[in-house]
């Protein structure tokens, strides 16, 4: 596939949703207007695949190697906020598991 395919559908796709939404938005009050479609940048998508992997687990060196990257260093350098939001959302739900059971050991034990 030409790179040039995947910007050209995502720039015809947000003309083509935009124009609707023009169009819809005629027929709507002025608080109650539609908001029209960004530029989709076909890169974008590369930011959200890596994202949604740290976010659900995936290891950096199995990222780095969906993306390309030469080097893992790369991958972590380029991601290392979300990894640190990751990290935190994952200390979050231990917490959370730890804090649950913490609830259910006291309950069973003073029954």
């Amino acid at each position: 596939m030409h790179p040039d395919s995947l910007t050209d559908y995502c720039t015809k796709f947000e003309k083509r949703y935009n124009k609707i939404i023009k169009e819809e938005n005629k027929s709507r009050g002025k608080n109650d207007k539609l908001k029209l479609l960004p530029h989709i940048n076909p890169h974008a998508f590369r930011h959200t695949q890596a994202s949604l992997l740290f976010f659900n687990g995936s290891d950096p060196i199995t990222i780095s190697k969906r993306l390309g990257h030469a080097k893992v260093s790369t991958t972590t350098d380029i991601y290392s906020h979300i990894m640190q939001k990751a990290d935190e959302s994952a200390s979050d739900t231990l917490a959370n598991m730890f804090y649950k059971q913490n609830i259910v050991a006291t309950n069973i034990s003073n029954q």
